[in-house]
């Protein structure tokens, strides 16, 4: 498993899991410290929602978006969300 995110529009490589190995990338501008790929993820929803992962009731409605490009992504003003269903 790799684990990237966006800075603008730079691909930044956070951590490779293989094998029960974690490589981490201590250079990629996160301020978290992680141990394992599912442990980043929980701490990066935790710091978008606000709500700690455990914390969230099961009855909880959640929506998916992805991002959709009629032009060139120039920056994150350009860019469309559309919902998913799901």
């Amino acid at each position: 498993m790799m684990v990237f995110y966006y800075k603008n529009i730079e691909r930044i490589k956070i951590l490779t899991e293989s094998n029960g190995e974690v490589r981490k990338n201590t250079d990629n501008g996160l301020d978290i410290a992680y141990e394992s790929s599912d442990d980043l993820i929980f701490k990066l929803m935790e710091k978008v929602t606000k709500v700690s992962f455990w914390d969230i009731e099961n009855d909880t409605n959640v929506y998916r978006y992805r991002i959709t490009e009629e032009k060139p992504l120039i920056s994150r003003a350009d860019a469309k969300w559309k919902k998913i269903s799901g």
